[in-house]
Order: C-alpha cells, then structure tokens, then sequence
C-alpha cells in the first residue's frame, strides 16, 4: 500500500459523524477509501486541504491524497465567489482593531480641561473584498459604529474615552471612528460643511446628518444622525440612544446633510462642502531658494500705516498670474517679537515662512507682514502688540491688487507676540478669516476681548506644555471661554515642547487639511 494512502486510511480511522450541511463523500486518490466531510479551507501556496469533521479537530492532509475528481471540486470551490450566496463581509468587521487604537494624541495627564482631549483621526476604511454594494455597505456601518456607543453619557467632550459626547461630537466622531472621516465637531459648522446639504424633497438614508434649530428658530443647535424608517440616534437627554424621528426632532427640523453619496467610491476625507482642492504635505528640508518676496501696498497707503512697515514678504502658488478671480486662499502670517523692524527680510528665515518660501506647492498667497521696531508718535518704546488697525488697511490692499484671492478663505496665523495679534485681530476683525491658528500666545490684555467677539470662526490654538515664557494657561483660558459661549475652538498642547514650537505646527500636514477646509461663513 503506498504511503499516501497508508496515512489517509489511519486519518480515516478516527471517523465520526460528519457535518450535514455542504457534505461531500471524499475519495482517496487511489480509489480504495471514502470519508465523508464539508471542506473548510484549502491553502493553494502549501497544497494542504482542511475538511471538517464532527467530534473532531480539523482534519488536514495533502490535496494530493484525494482523486481527481476531488482534487478538481477542491479548486473550484476555492476560487472566489460571486454568487448570491456567497456572505458578505460584516460592516463591523475591523471595529475590533479600531477599539485598540488610541482615541488622541494627548497625554492622559493633560485630559483635565472643560472638553478634553482632541481627537485622534482614524484610518480609513479600506472596503474588504466580497462588497457587492459599497454604499449600502457604508450607510449601515455608521450606523453600526453610532449604536456601538448606546447608552454613552452626554458631555461636552470630542472623545468617548474622556467620559461622554455631546451632540456634534458624537456624530463626529461616529465618522472618524468608522471611516477615518473628519469633519467640523462645531454644531455651526458641521451644519454648513460636512458634507452636501440635501435639497428638502430628496429622500433621507442611513447615516445622513440631520439638524435642529434651537427653540428660537435662530441657530443650529442639534444634530443626529439618521438610521431609516424614521429612526434616529444621538446623543441627548443624558445619553446616546435610538429615538423616533418625530415631535421636536421633526418640528424643529432645518435640513439634513450628507456623507455617503449614491455612488460606489468612499467619500474623501475632508468632506466639507467648502473645501477647497488646496492640499500640503510639508518637508522639514523642501531644498532650493526661498522664494519670499518684497512687495508695498499702494502709495496712497504708504503714509498711513503707522506701526506696520508698509514693505511686506509674499509668496505665490504657480501659475498665479492666470488664476481666475476669487480662486486662491491667502494666509497671513504675524511674526513674534524678534521681527520687529524696518526690512521684511529679516523675517525671510523664520519657520513658516521658510517653509512656505521653500515650498514651490503652497497651493495659497502667502504674505508675512512687519511691525516696525521704532516708537510710534506719543510712545516712548517700541511696540510690543501688532497694530489692528494698520493690519485692516493692509489686507484690503492686498485684496485689492490681487483679485485672484478668494475673499472667503482668508486664514490667520501667527506666533508669540503673532500668536497675540492672531487673537486680536480675529477678535476685533472676525469678518476677514475662515479660520485662525494663533501659536503660543494669548489675550492682549491692553485690548481685552470678549469670548463672544470670536463668534463661530474655527480656531486651532497650538502651545507648548513646557513654554515658560508664555504660559500655556493663556490658551487654555481662552480657548475654554470660547466653548462656554458656544464658540468653535480648540487646543493643541505640545508635549515637552518649550515657546520655540511653531516649527511643529507648520509642518503638520494635518495642520493645513484643516485650515483650507474652512471657508468663510
């Protein structure tokens, strides 16, 4: 008897009852033995099959031991099917390795703030094989992510881990988690740029985003997100549930937004409506000349200006001569105290803007203007604090000669003594901006602003926990007064980071994905 067959008559042996369903009367290769099995797995790369026995362990052995017949049913149920039958992957299918992955990015020793820690943004979702309808797919997976957190508590924070969710927090964070899809947590600006507003007679589907006026009918103030058959979930009332899609939910309907298209490719991960196609991943070294430039505002201005030199540097993303008008953002950057002084570019090796000046992709207008160093008339010192004033005429010439410039998607930056103004002049200037990132600063506490003065502008504040020359709580307060009135702000604390970290922040691309997704309101 041969070998193959001396084994497979041993393995025999152990028979038992096999598995009813799928069941196949197996044959050796030379004829003599039979079993009966369901055939589990066959690995093609090692040539060994597995057959499921009842009472028992799997049974392996080589494809070879079996007849032709066999060896050919064995192949053919391997291959790949596409047949009704076949069963499609579970939409929750990788939820086990998202719940392992870290919620943020910030110490635990650091969470004791109003809203806690920022939100760490997730993979996306890499569609499995075996999808025969990837939207549907997608619709019921967020909703499968939202009711993995029934019963959470309501609070005011941007992750599960730190205790709770509120409203928009939770619907953002049902997206990150499950698709690594971020957008505005700000109940005012999810409600204006995640994803397409619907018009009021198409037909709502799950995972759809609906909002809700306050009682007043004179804001956005709720969001949930949509299940079918007029269910919802959210997170209200002291917790994250399902609900009906009635009562106040539907009287105080505004419109509903959406994520997943009626299509079959995965929605980008920006899907603000509002965004633009600007996108930059910076290098630490891009090489070559910084390509900063010189420029004045117009003549007629030149006298007027009394603390902001009127020379300034500016950088252009190509082909900016032919752009279309109102087609290409424009960041302003404010220095900090160490470049007060009368020639721009003694300001040309400072971290943002060498890294815009190095990088001929910037897809943005860039300007960095200049405090000058010299006492103004009736001072005794030079200015310490950017001059809002000087800074408003400054914008509307730039505005002016570049007609290129998108006016709805002016951002502000700055750093330390720029930090300073980027909160002054946001606060006293909130028209201009679609978003701020002031770095390292604080309230100006010779002009003192109002929480409220920020009104709904997306702030992404940065500060080092190590900074001992600007303390990190004047970030934290500010950043925290905002939320309590409702404002659409966050912090970033720099672990072990001292006051020199705007580098860090500049060269973030995540940094950039969020600025050139907002857009003025």
């Amino acid at each position: 008897m041969k070998t193959s067959t001396l084994i497979l008559t041993l393995l025999l042996s152990l028979a038992a009852q096999a598995f009813s369903e799928d069941l196949r009367k197996f044959t050796s290769a030379d004829g003599t033995k039979t079993f009966d099995g369901v055939l589990t797995r066959y690995d093609a790369a090692s040539g060994i099959v597995e057959v499921k026995r009842t009472g028992l362990g799997p049974l392996k052995f080589p494809l070879t031991m079996l007849s032709a017949a066999d060896q050919a049913y064995v192949k053919e149920q391997s291959k790949p099917r596409t047949t009704a039958a076949t069963k499609e992957p579970a939409v929750d299918f990788d939820f086990e390795h998202r719940d392992s992955l870290p919620q943020t990015d910030t110490p635990k020793s650091q969470w004791d703030t109003e809203w806690g820690p920022a939100a760490k943004t997730y993979p996306e979702l890499k569609m499995p094989d075996g999808v025969k309808d990837p939207v549907t797919f997608q619709r019921q997976r967020i909703v499968a992510a939202a009711k993995k957190y029934i019963d959470l508590p309501y609070m005011h924070k941007h992750i599960p881990a730190a205790g709770g969710l509120d409203c928009s927090n939770f619907t953002a964070w049902v997206y990150n988690y499950s698709m690594g899809i971020r957008f505005p947590s700000g109940i005012a600006n999810q409600g204006e740029e995640a994803g397409r507003r619907l018009a009021p007679d198409e037909k709502l589907q799950p995972g759809d985003l609906l909002f809700q006026t306050s009682v007043e009918g004179d804001r956005i103030a709720h969001s949930v997100i949509y299940m079918g058959d007029d269910r919802i979930i959210d997170a209200c009332n002291g917790k994250v549930d399902v609900r009906n899609f009635a009562n106040w939910y539907k009287d105080r309907f505004s419109h509903a937004r959406r994520i997943i298209e009626d299509t079959d490719s995965p929605p980008t991960k920006d899907t603000s409506a509002s965004s633009s196609k600007a996108d930059f991943t910076p290098k630490a070294t891009a090489g070559g000349k910084n390509r900063m430039e010189v420029r004045s505002v117009s003549k007629d201005l030149t006298t007027r200006l009394e603390a902001v030199n009127p020379k300034y540097l500016a950088a252009f993303p190509p082909d900016f001569a032919q752009a279309k008008p109102g087609t290409i953002p424009l960041v302003i950057y404010l220095h900090g105290s160490a470049g007060r002084g009368d020639d721009p570019k003694s300001c040309i090796d400072m971290p943002f803007n060498q890294i815009v000046g190095t990088h001929r992709d910037f897809p943005a207008v860039a300007i960095s203007p200049q405090l000058r160093s010299v006492p103004l008339e009736g001072e005794t010192k030079p200015r310490m604090s950017w001059h809002i004033e000087d800074l408003d005429h400054l914008l509307a010439d730039v505005l002016k000669e570049f007609p290129q410039i998108d006016q709805d998607r002016v951002y502000l930056t700055g750093f330390s003594m720029g930090g300073y103004g980027t909160w002054d002049w946001a606060a006293a200037s909130r028209k201009h901006f679609a978003a701020i990132i002031p770095i390292a600063g604080g309230a100006n506490t010779a002009a003192p602003r109002s929480p409220k003065n920020f009104g709904d502008l997306p702030i992404w504040a940065f500060h080092g926990d190590a900074d001992t020359t600007v303390t990190p709580q004047n970030s934290i307060k500010l950043v925290e007064s905002i939320k309590s009135a409702r404002g659409d702000a966050q912090l970033t604390l720099l672990p072990r980071a001292t006051h020199q970290c705007s580098d860090q922040v500049y060269l973030n691309p995540e940094v950039y994905r969020w600025l050139f997704s907002k857009k003025r309101l």
